[in-house]
């Protein structure tokens, strides 16, 4: 359809601060792109600050397209906690591509 999820962005702790999640992420974006998705939406419960800077924008769990509040990711696997966030995977930033 028209909104994807992304699911999950991990990067052992030795590797980190190297760009590789923000690389994971533009990776993902320009799948979505290609899927010709209109926006690409996250749960997070620890790093709402690096995805923002990532171009995501935090949203109510209401705001969440019918389909995705069905999925087992929103319904039961991230508690209710969980920031979500949403983002135009149209919208470039180059430090993300």
């Amino acid at each position: 359809g028209d909104d994807g999820l992304l699911r999950s962005v991990a990067v052992v702790a030795d590797r980190r601060g190297r760009g590789l999640g923000r690389r994971l992420v533009g990776r993902a974006l320009r799948e979505a792109r290609c899927l010709d998705q209109k926006r690409v939406y996250l749960l997070t419960t620890t790093a709402e600050p690096w995805f923002r800077s990532l171009g995501f924008e935090v949203i109510s769990r209401a705001a969440l397209p019918g389909p995705l509040q069905e999925c087992d990711e929103v319904r039961s696997l991230c508690p209710d906690s969980a920031v979500v966030m949403r983002r135009d995977p149209h919208h470039l930033i180059a430090e993300v591509l």
